[in-house]
């Protein structure tokens, strides 16, 4: 099965989502932001799996490929083509959805110390260790 990877040039690596996919027999093709007038036709993917990035949806300075990633993502959704958004992936299919995507009062920055529980339990759901 052939997957879309949909990412910026110095951030490619889809991790542990990446790995389970590849166990499930999926690989993938790069779709670089940055080289966005290149794109093969969505229709030949069976999943479109769209990852984080440092830009946002509502940025001037890189419109064009924001756009060109939101036809992509209709495309594929008009197509019944599975798709995951990933962080600002995610804010791309909210946003080819019909959501919008508006600057936060105050920053935000994802990283921070996690603490595992007992209710939460110690493994990994079984689709990404499987």
């Amino acid at each position: 099965m052939r997957a879309a990877l949909v990412a910026n040039r110095e951030d490619v690596d889809p991790g542990l989502v990446g790995r389970a996919l590849r166990r499930h027999g999926y690989t993938f093709t790069e779709f670089l932001r940055e080289d966005h007038e290149g794109w093969l036709p969505v229709e030949d993917f069976d999943l479109v799996l769209a990852l984080g990035s440092n830009w946002s949806t509502y940025w001037d300075q890189v419109a064009g490929p924001v756009r060109a990633e939101q036809e992509l993502l209709r495309e594929a959704m008009r197509r019944d083509i599975p798709v995951l958004g990933i962080c600002f992936g995610a804010q791309q299919v909210a946003a080819v959805l019909g959501g919008e995507i508006t600057k936060a009062q105050s920053p935000e920055i994802g990283w921070c110390q996690v603490f595992a529980t007992s209710e939460a339990g110690l493994t990994a759901p079984s689709a990404l260790t499987s």
